[in-house]
């Protein structure tokens, strides 16, 4: 920040500057890309994991939930309809639906294979498998009262907590650049601040309702680590400040010496030439 308000309408030694700072200070610019990168392969692999449950957490052949497949039969003989657990026609997501229906029927799927499991998808006594339904005023409580308000809750909840953990970092973090890109940086984060919130309330309502448990626990933790950390490190990061401005300002007294040392021996005309310093500079001084 000091100096890119220092070297403002000079990018070039702006630059020069910066990469200075980084390597005196051992730091390299990617390094923090790269580890923010790491979760995404792990998340990658668990979201698939969540969505398919029957293939990938109990390992049930593909055969036996396809066409043909005993599982399958099973499914079809039993009555079981996509349409009764969503109201979406999407079926990326009818392996957890049919894990519900095989917990709920259990023992006449237990036969077909030893890998099956039934799985209890209640928490806080709400069924996460379900979609929230956003029309409120066409609700049907034949699930429950609990069950049908507290689904409807959850998106309200999780896009509140978004939002809330999205002001609160944009307090804690200090500005950064210039004073034109500040006023850039606070409209963006601004603009974002609703619409990132607003797309979460609305797959919120397109989606399984453990997302928005996902979500609400995301914020919170996130809302614990930055306000902790803030905390915890803000009288460190003073006091390492301090140091380097200590530095700095020791070095530019350094420079500033051996600046007026060499004026002094200039104007006694004591000075020599580098013999490395090309003709054409010699010339310009």
């Amino acid at each position: 920040m000091e100096l890119q308000k220092k070297h403002e309408g000079n990018p070039q030694k702006l630059n020069e500057e910066m990469s200075r700072l980084y390597r005196e200070n051992k730091v390299s610019p990617l390094g923090g890309c790269l580890w923010s990168l790491l979760p995404l392969f792990i998340m990658l692999a668990l979201y698939r994991a969540v969505v398919k449950p029957l293939t990938i957490m109990m390992g049930v052949p593909d055969e036996m939930l396809a066409p043909g497949g005993a599982i399958y039969d099973q499914l079809q003989a039993l009555g079981y309809q996509l349409s009764n657990y969503t109201t979406s026609t999407n079926s990326f997501y009818e392996q957890i639906y049919q894990a519900k229906f095989i917990a709920e029927n259990f023992a006449q799927f237990a036969s077909l294979s030893d890998k099956l499991v039934p799985m209890n998808f209640n928490f806080i006594s709400l069924d996460l498998s379900m979609t929230p339904q956003w029309k409120f005023w066409a609700f049907d409580f034949s699930n429950g009262t609990a069950q049908t308000i507290g689904l409807f809750v959850l998106p309200l909840i999780s896009t509140a907590m978004s939002y809330f953990s999205m002001f609160l970092n944009r307090k804690l973090q200090p500005p950064v650049g210039t004073t034109q890109q500040q006023q850039a940086n606070a409209s963006s984060m601004k603009t974002m601040m609703y619409v990132m919130p607003l797309m979460s309330l609305w797959i919120g309502f397109v989606m399984p309702a453990a997302l928005c448990v996902y979500w609400i626990i995301n914020s919170l933790t996130g809302i614990v680590r930055e306000t902790g950390l803030t905390l915890l490190f803000k009288k460190q990061m003073a006091k390492e400040d301090e140091e380097f401005n200590a530095k700095e300002r020791a070095r530019e007294e350094e420079l500033e010496r051996k600046r007026q040392e060499t004026e002094r021996l200039r104007a006694l005309n004591a000075t020599t030439v580098n013999k490395n310093t090309s003709k054409k500079k010699q010339q310009a001084q």
